[in-house]
């Protein structure tokens, strides 16, 4: 993994190699959805969760910082 964010009794882990987001159910462990971020292999750092539940991401092959979010 290259990082584990907890939000909502969700825990998402990206994945370095495949540059996918995984979201598990906090108490089942059970695998709830994921995303391909689309980045290269070895791109996918370290995610976390803001106060408004934006989730920032970096891309360390690019030098970057993004954010994804649901508007509700």
């Amino acid at each position: 993994p290259s990082g584990l964010a907890l939000h909502d009794g969700v825990i998402y882990v990206g994945d370095n190699e495949t540059g996918f987001l995984f979201a598990f159910d906090q108490e089942t462990g059970d695998l709830l959805d994921w995303l391909d971020l689309g980045f290269e292999d070895g791109a996918l750092m370290g995610i976390v969760f803001d106060e408004d539940g934006n989730l920032w991401m970096t891309n360390a092959r690019e030098d970057e910082v993004l954010r994804l979010s649901v508007e509700e």
